[in-house]
């Protein structure tokens, strides 16, 4: 997770570090991808003026309850000037 001052940026990697953050559950969820999507600066798979990317990635649920996959936005792009939160709290 790396801190950007204004918004945060996670990567993906394998035997990364930890990054916290809260799961929301949505009946209508396409209609709700739609707004993130914008509010994320995701303009669909491959487009070169994505901020973020759009991948189902499995989240460990803190209540014990084991994993669950949901939607989270991957940074994809350039890391210059950010911070590294080893925490992976922002």
């Amino acid at each position: 997770l790396y801190n950007f001052g204004l918004f945060p940026g996670m990567i993906l990697v394998s035997n990364g570090g930890v990054a916290i953050g809260e799961v929301h559950r949505f009946r209508q969820i396409e209609k709700v991808l739609e707004i993130l999507d914008q509010v994320e600066e995701y303009y669909g798979e491959g487009n070169p003026n994505n901020l973020y990317r759009r991948v189902e990635h499995e989240a460990e649920l803190l209540n014990g309850e084991g994993f669950i996959a949901c939607w989270v936005y991957e940074y994809v792009g350039p890391l210059e000037g950010a911070e590294l939160l080893e925490s992976g709290i922002w």
